[in-house]
């Protein structure tokens, strides 16, 4: 249970982008990218409650195509499975 709220707090300020990401934030994103295998970023669409997820050029970093359908909820499931395994992790380290 306390896994889950940490793990909802930490996509809770992945979303707030003014809040700019911890060291955290950036282990999910970086742990994302290496499960998924192509760069991505994210933004939280207010309005659908989900964040989408926007596939970068590896070089230029400009977006190529913004993801949806089965793709976007893979990545969500995805960042929430990391999310979790980062607090596990850092649980155990502390």
């Amino acid at each position: 249970m306390v896994v889950e709220r940490v793990a909802a707090d930490i996509l809770g300020r992945l979303a707030d982008r003014s809040t700019g990401n911890t060291d955290v934030e950036q282990k999910v994103m970086d742990l994302l990218i290496k499960e998924y295998g192509r760069p991505v970023s994210l933004e939280f669409d207010e309005d659908k409650g989900r964040f989408e997820f926007n596939l970068l050029d590896s070089e230029s970093g400009s977006v190529i195509e913004t993801l949806a359908g089965e793709e976007a909820d893979k990545l969500n499931s995805l960042l929430a499975q990391i999310a979790e395994q980062v607090v596990d992790q850092t649980m155990l380290k502390g």
